[in-house]
């Protein structure tokens, strides 16, 4: 199979990566303070390959956001990183998520959550804002609905979220590219713990065309609630780990008008976006949906794996999720404008000044 090398690849950047965080958490495993901040608590929601972390003997190794959660917690946000079955329906999905909200609001007495999901996971974030009187069709799995809990979420941000779907989860195991597919379906399986079927089936709920002609027509954010996009934009191969190579240049041949182009390797640019969405903000002319920017980093790079001492690029995702966190916090923004770099730095301006 052509993806056996760079599976290689792969698996020993995982083992290094798990020996790096395990060496951070050795000189850095005190807990972290409780927070006194009066400031809504963040859920995390991972996507398509989605787990909470990975441990040996009860040491955790390795995490889905790589150490988010940790500096996040040390700077007095509190911090919800659950983990659900990732390749269950999205019904199922989101039911799991609902679940995590209910136990986030009771833990601690908040009236909201910020979410910040990664993928497939902002897809299920919308699911769980939309009103419960819309409902669609899915591939496999009967009527959607949504889950009705928008007064509970106070925004919602995707990372690199396929809201316009993804051409690979529209390509026929009959056509050319049936190796390629097999493979990363193959891959997902693996990387869950799952079936190769059981993958398929979930990936054909984020193809271009269910997401634009079923999926968005249906599942609408109520535009009270202020949504955030950040996109991964690589410059080229050279920015483009070995598990995307294929997928990055499979994209890159897909017609803009098919939902290809410029992506991460799995998400087009004109999907993370989300920019067809044109609601606003009521009483404002603020876009409900509003994009952040793009980084040069691929899918999973922008999840911090592997970590930036073994990627190609260097890029480094805390400096974006210590801003993602900021440019969500009430007491931080009365003060400071954040604009995101493609480095995924930012630089700050005083609104004062």
């Amino acid at each position: 199979m052509r993806y056996i090398k760079p599976l290689k690849k792969v698996i020993l950047t995982g083992t290094k990566a798990m020996l790096s965080s395990a060496m951070r958490h050795s000189v850095n495993n005190h807990a972290s303070p409780p927070s006194n901040s009066k400031e809504y608590p963040i859920l995390f929601m991972h996507g398509f390959m989605g787990f909470s972390e990975r441990s040996v003997m009860n040491v955790k190794l390795f995490d889905y956001f790589n150490g988010v959660k940790t500096i996040l917690e040390q700077m007095g946000y509190r911090v919800f990183t659950p983990s659900i079955n990732p390749l269950a329906s999205i019904q199922d999905r989101s039911n799991q998520w609902l679940g995590c909200i209910d136990d986030i609001l009771e833990q601690t007495s908040s009236e909201k959550v910020h979410i910040i999901a990664h993928s497939q996971g902002a897809i299920d974030a919308r699911v769980l804002a939309t009103p419960i009187a819309h409902h669609c069709s899915t591939p496999h799995s009967g009527e959607l609905y949504g889950q009705g809990y928008g007064d509970y979420i106070a925004s919602i941000t995707s990372i690199a979220g396929p809201h316009m779907g993804s051409p690979l989860a529209d390509t026929s195991y009959d056509d050319e590219d049936n190796e390629l597919m097999l493979d990363f379906v193959n891959f997902v399986a693996m990387m869950t713990g799952s079936t190769p079927k059981r993958a398929r089936l979930t990936l054909d709920s984020l193809s271009h065309q269910y997401m634009t002609e079923v999926f968005n027509p249906a599942m609408k954010v109520p535009n009270s609630i202020p949504c955030y996009t950040v996109t991964g934009n690589p410059s080229g191969k050279k920015d483009i780990s070995a598990m995307f190579d294929l997928t990055w240049q499979k994209i890159m041949d897909t017609a803009l008008e098919d939902g290809g182009g410029e992506n991460d390797g799995f998400v087009p640019l004109s999907s993370a976006r989300f920019d067809s969405c044109n609601a606003k903000i009521p009483g404002t002319d603020r876009p409900q949906w509003q994009h952040l920017g793009d980084v040069k980093a691929d899918h999973i790079a922008l999840i911090g794996i592997p970590p930036e001492s073994d990627s190609k690029t260097q890029f480094s995702h805390l400096p974006l999720f210590v801003g993602l966190a900021q440019q969500i916090d009430r007491c931080f923004i009365e003060h400071i404008q954040l604009a995101l770099q493609n480095d995924g730095e930012w630089q700050r301006r005083s609104q004062t000044a």
